[in-house]
């Protein structure tokens, strides 16, 4: 079925969910085309899969990057069956996935992840086998070293080449690099790609950290994170213990091999209330920047005295400093008699509001999440509470 409004479209598939979001438009201003943007719902089930539904999943898509937000198991699964969907915009490359959320460390929500990181690195050795450049290198490839403490070699250079392939960025919880390093160092695997898992503190765990031999967690159990001294993993780089912004949220690190999406989309987090720590993700999009009117310009770029003035300067066409306008270059023209400046910002068109995609974990209360999450296109929020009958809201 499809449902639409002016910046969301809904392609309801089995076994998924696709939520493409269009970019906002304003009749007087014209965004540049931004990237393409979707979402697709890869399991919704509460606690346990049903027989048609998967545990929590979501993958969103902008550009040509995948993230996942949030992995149960059976994701994996997933994957693969939208990988061959008729729908082009659920097809999820596992190569292209290169960041990886996670909302909190309930199995219904991570213990897909291990299994999804195998996928990705199969992906990732199969691009890699197909080309060229490292078909030559291939007698020289690797060899991952899974014995404690090997694995400085996998520090931060940065494999990544420009479009976010090189390193999968992973983000969630305090203890989720623990919980990635215990599986796959305890089974001995080993990835074909750079990961860096970047925790997210809250000011509890900043203050935790502070007084060493306090493991006191918020419901009274012993955090795992604060048992387990596990060491890095051969292909993880180093991650940042992301501490909480002044109202609690926090902004998270852009992707370590940069790319499109981190140049013009950013992330954010904010706690949630459950019965361990849980947060929502919020992914905001920058302003799209106008249109230039050319109208308003070129006459006055195609007089005769402009003409010979660029000419002097080194530019044949005059109309070639409407495409350095348009990318925000302040340029110079002659105009009677005298050399003036002109500002792109006097000649374009109102730029228009990004988009705001809001994705939350398991909560009973969000409203820490309320400011970040204003103005969202969408909104995806649990509903467990929705089934339960009356008389049963103690259990």
């Amino acid at each position: 079925s499809d449902e639409r409004n002016d910046n969301i479209s809904v392609s309801v598939m089995n076994p998924t969910i696709s939520v493409m979001i269009q970019p906002r438009t304003m009749m007087d201003a014209p965004p540049i085309k931004p990237l393409d943007a979707s979402i697709t719902f890869l399991g919704t089930a509460s606690m346990r899969p049903s027989p048609t539904r998967n545990v929590s999943g979501n993958a969103v898509r902008i550009g040509r990057e995948w993230t996942i937000v949030d992995c149960g198991e059976g994701t994996q699964h997933q994957v693969l069956r939208c990988a061959s969907s008729d729908v082009p915009c659920t097809r999820i490359s596992p190569g292209n996935i290169n960041r990886i959320f996670v909302t909190h460390l309930h199995g219904d929500h991570c213990f897909g992840l291990p299994g999804l990181m195998c996928q990705i690195g199969s992906a990732h050795a199969a691009l890699e086998s197909n080309h060229p450049k490292q078909k030559k290198q291939k007698r020289g490839a690797r060899q991952f070293e899974l014995q404690a403490g090997q694995g400085a070699e996998a520090q931060a250079d940065g494999d990544g080449d420009g479009d976010g392939r090189g390193i999968v960025h992973i983000v969630g919880p305090k203890g989720l690099r623990s919980m990635i390093r215990v599986a796959l160092l305890t089974s001995c695997t080993g990835v074909s790609f750079k990961f860096r898992i970047d925790e997210l503190w809250t000011a509890r765990d900043v203050q935790q950290q502070q007084h060493e031999g306090d493991t006191t967690h918020s419901n009274q159990m012993s955090h795992f994170a604060s048992v387990f001294g596990v060491d890095r993993h051969s292909s993880e780089i180093d991650g940042i213990n992301v501490s909480p912004e002044n109202d609690g949220t926090w902004v998270i690190p852009s992707h370590p091999s940069g790319g499109p999406v981190a140049s013009s989309w950013r992330f954010h987090a904010a706690p949630l209330v459950h019965t361990i720590d849980s947060v929502g993700y919020v992914f905001v999009e920058a302003p799209h920047r106008g249109n230039l009117d050319a109208s308003l310009l070129r006459g006055r770029l195609l007089t005769d005295e402009n003409r010979e003035y660029q000419q002097s300067v080194g530019i044949r066409n005059p109309l070639q400093l409407l495409g350095l306008m348009q990318k925000g270059q302040t340029v110079t023209i002659k105009e009677g008699g005298a050399i003036v400046e002109l500002s792109p910002a006097d000649f374009m068109s109102r730029p228009t509001p990004g988009r705001k995609v809001v994705i939350l974990g398991d909560t009973c209360d969000s409203r820490q999440l309320a400011g970040l999450a204003a103005g969202a296109d969408v909104i995806v929020h649990e509903a467990t509470n929705a089934a339960i009958e009356d008389g049963e809201t103690e259990h």
